[in-house]
């Protein structure tokens, strides 16, 4: 069963959350307030959703549930009797999923938080195929700055180049890119050198 954190941000009781979330097959962790302390207790429990129940989704909770970035770490749904299409759409730029609901069903909840943690998935997963991409072309730029370098100062072929750095890469048991770093470092470090003192000064 999936673990829950619920975090308090009402005056009543109008969900009935935690009893819901046990219906629902929900592990209820504990329930806290919205504190500067929720972020500790996020470390401590490591929860896998965050069930949050408030009055109204107020510019106020949205920010203070953005300074503490847990939606970085799980799924965050949000529970509201109030609130409008603004709000949600609020809600979402800080990492929550917010419901307007005036009732919860166990049914009902397991639907809603599995979306939410649908959803948070395919966020994480698009997220990280965008890293991957922006560090394949950084990597992309080093390597064809130290080609560059190379048959610049050595008149050598792009071919050659390339062969140079994947040679010492793998003598040095190094990844190419750290090669072509570490070669355009020692170039600005001697104020321009030939190949071999540049591929000797690695470090």
């Amino acid at each position: 069963m999936k673990r829950v954190l619920v975090v308090q941000a009402c005056h009543d009781d109008w969900t009935r959350l935690e009893t819901g979330l046990a219906a629902a097959g929900y592990t209820l962790l504990e329930v806290v307030p919205v504190t500067g302390a929720l972020k500790d207790r996020m470390k401590f429990l490591n929860p896998e959703i965050v069930v949050i129940e408030a009055d109204e989704p107020t510019p106020e909770l949205l920010a203070t549930l953005s300074d503490i970035d847990i939606s970085r770490r799980c799924p965050v749904v949000m529970f509201t009797r109030r609130g409008s299409d603004e709000m949600v759409i609020s809600a979402m730029q800080s990492g929550v999923i917010l419901h307007v609901v005036e009732a919860l069903t166990p049914l009902l909840l397991h639907s809603l938080i599995e979306v939410a943690s649908m959803y948070f998935i395919n966020q994480r997963l698009l997220q990280d195929e965008l890293e991957n991409v922006q560090q394949e072309l950084s990597d992309h730029r080093y390597i064809e700055q130290a080609k560059c370098l190379l048959m610049e100062e050595q008149g050598m072929s792009e071919q050659a180049a390339y062969s140079s750095l994947r040679t010492t890469a793998m003598n040095r048991s190094q990844r190419i890119v750290d090669v072509s770093k570490a070669i355009l470092a020692a170039h600005v470090r001697k104020g321009g050198a030939g190949k071999d003192k540049l591929l000797k000064s690695l470090s």
